[in-house]
């Protein structure tokens, strides 16, 4: 074999394992750690808001207005809630309320009087389905 070579071969083995040897001391390893960033799965609770801000940028599907569907539900549900109360106030002695059928919408209602107390049979023509509740006198 030639010198030169030879030596041109040696170097070349030293200093890649000069290299070798400096690169393994300097690289040092650590512990992966995964933090969820979604407050749902046990992320910070800072990051709610960000998040659906996010989500609100993004969508694009915007629900159109319906005031008169809005003001049905709303007379619906007034309706409704008075008639509980009125309902309520006859089994507490506080108020009498008249027997009989009530029509609202795709909903009525049967009020009746007995002994017990107050019945309510409740139909839903839109689901078919029949609800009855007895309020006993207090």
């Amino acid at each position: 074999m030639n010198t030169p070579n030879l030596l041109r071969t040696a170097g070349v083995f030293l200093l890649t394992a000069f290299l070798l040897f400096q690169t393994s001391t300097v690289v040092t390893a650590s512990e992966l750690t995964y933090q969820p960033i979604n407050p749902s799965f046990g992320g910070s609770s800072l990051n709610g808001s960000v998040l659906l801000n996010q989500a609100n940028a993004q969508n694009t599907f915007k629900e159109e207005e319906d005031l008169l569907a809005d003001f049905e539900d709303q007379l619906t549900r007034r309706i409704l809630s008075s008639l509980a109360w009125k309902i309520t106030d006859s089994a507490f002695g506080e108020e009498d309320i008249s027997s009989g059928t009530y029509s609202i919408g795709n909903i009525d209602i049967e009020v009746t009087e007995d002994a017990d107390g107050v019945g309510v049979n409740i139909t839903d023509y839109s689901t078919g389905g029949t609800t009855t509740i007895t309020i006993p006198y207090y």
